[in-house]
């Protein structure tokens, strides 16, 4: 059994990796690896080191003459002595809560179905639990919540370029987004009703674009040129909530933005 071994301080961590490739534009592998992170001492009080075994499967494959990548894994996280962060009578410090499982699955899909266009996307779906999570001596692990953590995200992405000018450059046009499903951003349910209700990130989307000339020449060297937005859509969704010595804190996604790079290669 490889676990991190501890010899006159020193924590040694182990990485297997196995793969098997049946053909050329596909394989398969397997993954298990150990973590640590040290301990220390936060607000005078002092917290121990935290350790991770991890396990993952997974396959890469490419289709059709390399314009369809399709790559997939599983992988499993078993924490033991696990760090969090507490804030407790205006004292913000770190601890050992105690066990942590997480479960996941991945698939990553990439094509060019077209010359020029480039699409990508992603899928994730992710099962944390605490398994011990003491408080003060008391195992709090049925009622704790993960945070930031959602269920399920994903990425699209698709990117489109147009053939060269005649004075040279070469246009495209880009979109990027990213959803996540609802997840909680406190880990222990708030008394006020009202705050509960807002420590939340509900599910949405945020969709970024841009377009713009690359490679245009200038004397001996090249320019760029972009207009882009980022949160197209102006979502509005609150992604950070923390306490203070008095008040609770909120954070929120930025608004919908307008910019314009410039870059020159030198």
């Amino acid at each position: 059994n490889l676990l991190p071994s501890r010899i006159f301080g020193v924590v040694t961590n182990y990485t297997l990796i196995a793969s098997y490739t049946f053909r050329e534009d596909f394989m398969a592998y397997a993954k298990f690896a150990t973590g640590y992170v040290a301990g220390g001492v936060m607000s005078s009080i002092p917290y121990g080191p935290e350790e991770v075994e991890s396990y993952e499967i997974g396959l890469k494959s490419q289709w059709l003459d390399n314009r369809l990548r399709v790559n997939g894994a599983a992988f499993f996280m078993d924490y033991t002595d696990l760090q969090v962060q507490t804030f407790i009578d205006g004292v913000q410090n770190f601890q050992n809560a105690g066990k942590a499982e997480i479960t996941g699955l991945e698939l990553e899909v990439d094509a060019v179905p077209l010359d020029g266009l480039t699409l990508s996307g992603t899928l994730g779906w992710t099962d944390f639990e605490y398994k011990e999570f003491f408080l003060s001596g008391v195992d709090m692990s049925d009622v704790v919540r993960n945070t930031y953590t959602p269920e399920w995200n994903a990425r699209l992405s698709a990117q489109y370029d147009f053939e060269a000018l005649g004075f040279g450059g070469v246009p495209y046009v880009r979109f990027d987004s990213r959803w996540r499903s609802e997840a909680d951003i406190t880990a222990q349910p708030l008394a006020d009703p009202v705050l509960s209700d807002i420590a939340v990130t509900e599910e949405h989307w945020i969709v970024d674009a841009r377009v713009g000339i690359v490679d245009i020449p200038l004397r001996e060297t090249t320019m760029a040129v972009s207009l882009w937005s980022k949160n197209l859509l102006d979502e509005d969704d609150i992604i950070d909530f923390g306490p203070e010595v008095i008040n609770q804190t909120g954070q929120f996604i930025n608004e919908r933005t307008y910019g314009v790079d410039f870059s020159i290669a030198l």
